[in-house]
């Protein structure tokens, strides 16, 4: 995207990502086709994607998980249980200071609760 500035206010072009276009300035013609950065996709570059140790993008920028890993944004190790009741009691050391709570979905622990 070009856009009006003071040295040139007579110019304003649209580009799409990835479609070849020409700019002619007088005599001089130049040929450009944009691409988005490494880790943003889509026709307006607007869509992030970046594969780490959980997920894989692709080169649209949709990702899928990971062998080991679930979860919308993959972030649930697939080994552990989705669901735990959250009716189980908490543990608690001799000393009173470190419990253990488990949750629908998520295991938190190492909490002081007073």
């Amino acid at each position: 995207l070009l856009e009006r500035n003071r040295t040139a206010p007579w110019y304003r072009r649209q580009f799409t990502v990835g479609s070849p276009q020409s700019l002619r300035f007088h005599e001089v013609t130049i040929d450009v086709t944009l691409h988005c950065q490494k880790g943003f996709f889509g026709a307006a570059c607007a869509l992030h994607c970046v594969s780490d140790s959980r997920k894989n993008c692709d080169s649209q920028g949709q990702f899928s998980c990971q062998e080991g890993w679930t979860g919308p944004d993959c972030d649930r190790d697939a080994s552990s249980p989705s669901s735990i009741s959250s009716s189980s009691s908490p543990s608690v050391d001799s000393d009173q200071s470190y419990r253990e709570y488990f949750t629908n979905d998520k295991l938190v622990f190492g909490l002081y609760l007073g």
